[in-house]
């Protein structure tokens, strides 16, 4: 059985950059299939169009930057893998890109076909377990809701005859 090729997404406004990555993935031994996007805007409606399995990000994009990106899209729901691909390697902005919801990263100095592959796939498989854990916890809650609203239905309903029950047991009390 032949899986189909990874989709991925790579987003640099730096042209050079793009194609080095894409060397780098079709080098992996990865089967993918590579889009391009050069700003977060192209990014975005590539995203609205098509679904991605991964995506490849720069941090410096014109307009909005890698993080903000990142950010909009979880915002708007997409859950798939983001790995940076950034030669920006400060402490800082890699804690706010994993803030903003980032998978993982990769500096472009140390961008090696073996290393890139094999992150891709990290990535793909922490955002597989992460959708499952995320379905689980909606099944889980849904559940405990309809438990919920069940214990409501039979607290209720047997309110009433208790109620009666307790008031007839207390009259034959009196009466005996």
């Amino acid at each position: 059985m032949t899986s189909s090729p990874i989709r991925l997404l790579v987003i640099d406004d730096d042209l050079v950059d793009r194609l080095a990555i894409k060397r780098a993935v079709e080098q992996s031994g990865l089967a993918a299939s590579i889009e391009e996007a050069g700003n977060a805007d192209e990014a975005l409606a590539k995203v609205a169009a098509n679904a991605f399995d991964c995506l490849l990000c720069d941090q410096d994009l014109p307009g909005l930057s890698g993080i903000e990106l990142t950010r909009q899209l979880r915002a708007s729901g997409h859950r798939m893998p983001i790995v940076f691909v950034t030669g920006r390697e400060a402490e800082e902005v890699l804690v706010q890109a994993i803030d903003a919801g980032v998978t993982d990263f990769i500096p472009k100095n140390d961008l090696s076909p073996r290393r890139l592959g094999l992150r891709i796939q990290f990535a793909i498989r922490i955002g597989k377990a992460e959708a499952e854990s995320a379905q689980a916890v909606a099944r889980a809650t849904a559940a405990a809701r309809a438990r919920d609203e069940v214990l409501a239905v039979v607290s209720h309903d047997l309110r009433g005859p208790l109620h009666a029950i307790s008031l007839a047991t207390e009259a034959l009390r009196d009466e005996v």
